[in-house]
């Protein structure tokens, strides 16, 4: 969250089960869902951070 202001609500590593509230000290892995909440510049610096062209967002809220 300091990095980007993203805040991670779940992550599920490829072919493990959900976690959720996953702590900050947590290691990110390739290929790991991400499921997170924040703004849509917050998350175009995550996406680039993570440089993966195909990372996928979905919006959903009031702004929609």
């Amino acid at each position: 969250r300091s990095t980007t202001g993203v805040t991670v609500l779940a992550c599920k590593p490829a072919g493990g089960g959900l976690i959720t509230a996953p702590r900050p000290e947590m290691i990110l892995e390739p290929d790991m869902l991400l499921i997170v909440l924040g703004t849509q510049e917050q998350l175009r610096a995550l996406a680039a951070m993570a440089g993966d062209s195909t990372t996928h967002m979905h919006r959903s809220g009031a702004n929609n």
